[in-house]
């Protein structure tokens, strides 16, 4: 498994957004829309899971499946994919959540539409957060 570097990716955390290690209201030289949002929708979901230290989202060439692990493409693309990092430094894996048709709407949307996923729809939260029940029972 190759690791994507974090400036192939957008790193949501209780200091905002994050491209690399650089403050970001743009990826992939696109706006994201709904920042504000964004910022809210993580607090929320920190203060319910407070394990969860960030959230990474990525536009990445590879396509998946709504819900399911993959390790995407290092390639930007039209696929949102999340994973969650824990205060432990633990990784969660990619889950894919959306295909978008256009660069301008995959970038714009990706953020919110994955915090919004997690925070409301259990099959996306399940899945981004399986790894950490599958610890347990180890």
């Amino acid at each position: 498994m190759l690791e994507i570097p974090n400036n192939k990716y957008i790193t949501i955390n209780k200091n905002g957004l994050f491209v690399g290690e650089k403050n970001a209201t743009g990826y992939r030289g696109r706006k994201i829309g709904f920042v504000n949002h964004v910022k809210e929708n993580f607090a929320k979901i920190q203060a319910e899971y407070p394990e969860i230290k960030e959230f990474h989202v990525g536009a990445f060439g590879t396509l998946g499946e709504y819900a399911n692990f993959r390790e995407p493409s290092r390639g930007f693309g039209l696929n949102v994919w999340c994973r969650v990092k824990l205060f432990d430094n633990r990784l969660g894996p990619w889950v894919f959540y959306n295909a978008y048709s256009s660069i301008q709407s995959c970038v714009h949307n990706c953020a919110y539409d994955c915090v919004h996923g997690f925070r409301y729809y259990y099959l996306m939260r399940s899945a981004v957060l399986k790894f950490t029940k599958e610890d347990k029972q180890r």
